[in-house]
């Protein structure tokens, strides 16, 4: 959980998040917005997560 499940940064905040094909993941704030605007995420998903 160290790094973003999608683009794999590493050293930033990530988010909790439900894929709709993935799952439950980890992913950085960027890739959360893209994610959302290609209506890849479950609605209601996005909690904090940690800054690890």
């Amino acid at each position: 959980m160290d790094e973003c499940a999608v683009c794999g940064r590493r050293g930033v905040s990530l988010l909790w998040a439900r894929h709709k094909e993935r799952g439950g993941i980890w992913i950085c704030a960027e890739c959360w917005k893209k994610l959302y605007e290609d209506n890849m995420l479950v609605y209601g998903s996005g909690e904090s997560g940690c800054s690890c």
